[in-house]
């Protein structure tokens, strides 16, 4: 009775293993090795990386490594995501950010492209010659001054520095991008604190971006999940992180 309980439980071990290879070759991985839920074994020709196997005999284990052996550089990755549709901004006449001979960032329209440069006429009339990667499209005037910098249909830093400045020229010196609040220092008194804007905001009246949203909306946090929550205030120097703690 003993034998054949031996011999059926090496039958299932094996059958267990044989199943254990079919799975293995079925979906290319190898088990229990690192990021075997993710890592395929059956790379295509078009990936830049191949998975090398190194057995090393030491103490019974076996360590499969995963090494980078070469790394195809695709020149068109690194030209902006909307060159393709350099045409369409032309023939519509749209405008785009380009960064002139001192630095600073300026609308104007695409002329014409050859190779890697671009005529662009800024809004002064004058016409500059830069390059089009130094090229990025702005966004359209019903976006402009927009309150979440997630609603710009193009998020790249002249269009977001355009943004802030819009509300800045207005007095608005609070944005956001999605739940972090952004400050930009005023240098000047805002009547934008008070009794009575502490109170709209606990009132849910107003839902503008502003310290007290933050400040309210991690109370009723604390209340709620009776967990302690932090708010990390940081800038640079004169940025006003005193004001705003």
């Amino acid at each position: 009775m003993e034998d054949q309980n031996q011999n059926g439980k090496e039958e299932t071990e094996a059958e267990k293993k044989e199943e254990g290879k079919r799975k293995e070759k079925d979906l290319g991985v190898k088990r229990k090795s690192f990021g075997s839920k993710k890592m395929r074994t059956g790379y295509g020709s078009e990936s830049p990386y191949v998975v090398e196997e190194k057995e090393e005999e030491g103490e019974g284990v076996k360590v499969s490594a995963a090494t980078k052996v070469s790394s195809v550089e695709n020149k068109e990755e690194q030209k902006p995501e909307w060159n393709n549709n350099l045409e369409y901004f032309i023939n519509k006449k749209l405008r785009v950010w380009c960064r002139v001979a001192n630095g600073e960032w300026q609308l104007g329209k695409i002329q014409s492209t050859s190779a890697d440069t671009s005529l662009v006429m800024l809004s002064t009339a004058n016409v500059v010659k830069v390059s089009t990667e130094e090229l990025f499209p702005a966004n359209p005037d019903i976006l402009e001054g927009v309150e979440d910098l997630i609603q710009l249909s193009y998020l790249n830093e002249p269009s977001v520095l355009y943004n802030l400045r819009v509300r800045y020229s207005q007095d608005v010196i609070y944005s956001k991008a999605g739940p972090v609040l952004i400050a930009v220092n005023p240098f000047k008194s805002v009547q934008i604190y008070g009794n009575d804007i502490i109170s709209a905001y606990q009132k849910k009246a107003v839902d503008a971006p502003h310290v007290y949203a933050v400040a309210d909306a991690a109370y009723d946090e604390m209340m709620r999940e009776e967990k302690n929550q932090s708010i990390i205030i940081s800038g640079e120097s004169g940025a006003g992180k005193t004001e705003t703690a």
